[in-house]
């Protein structure tokens, strides 16, 4: 299965007030100095899929110059994807405050969507796993996965994203592998 993303929504997610990116024609590089967002981008796509970041117990609601977080406001990520360059998924997650009554605690609210239909984590992760293996997600989402399996495991992962490969066209403009 062929996977990419077309386009991200961000809003209220860390210190991204709101970000859209379009990322036809597919391959694209976000660059930028230290500090700069391209760490909270990628923690936006880990959170829009995975429901985690590249920190441990990171929180992913908006914050303010102080670096606190900024209460009773919705965080939402939503990601286009295009398959087998064929038909469009949409995912999204929203994290919102709920507040029952004054003076009694704030609960925080998870949704997920898929397609614009608000589905349970089980749910969710069961739709995600349709489109590819959480293997296959991992290694697409973090190099230093992929770095971490040994090369016939890598290789057997990269054949099976890619689909049908011939191995001889492929080394064509590598002589010296052949």
């Amino acid at each position: 299965m062929n996977i990419k993303i077309k386009s991200m929504e961000i809003e209220n997610f860390k210190k991204i007030k709101s970000l859209s990116l379009n990322f036809e024609p597919y391959n694209n590089l976000v660059t930028g100095r230290n500090r700069q967002g391209k760490t909270t981008i990628f923690d936006a796509y880990l959170w829009c899929i995975f429901e985690t970041t590249t920190r441990k117990n990171d929180t992913v609601q908006m914050k303010g110059s102080d670096n606190q977080v900024i209460h009773k406001i919705d965080t939402k990520v939503t990601l286009t994807l295009v398959i087998d360059d064929s038909y469009e998924v949409k995912l999204a997650r929203r994290l919102y405050e709920k507040i029952e009554k004054a003076g009694t605690p704030e609960e925080k609210v998870m949704e997920r969507f898929y397609n614009d239909v608000p589905l349970t984590k089980k749910e969710f992760d069961a739709k995600v796993a349709t489109l590819a293996p959480l293997e296959a997600w991992l290694i697409c989402s973090n190099i230093k996965v992929f770095m971490t399996l040994k090369t016939e495991d890598r290789r057997r992962i990269l054949a099976s994203v890619a689909g049908e490969i011939d191995m001889k066209e492929m080394l064509k403009p590598f002589p010296l592998l052949v």
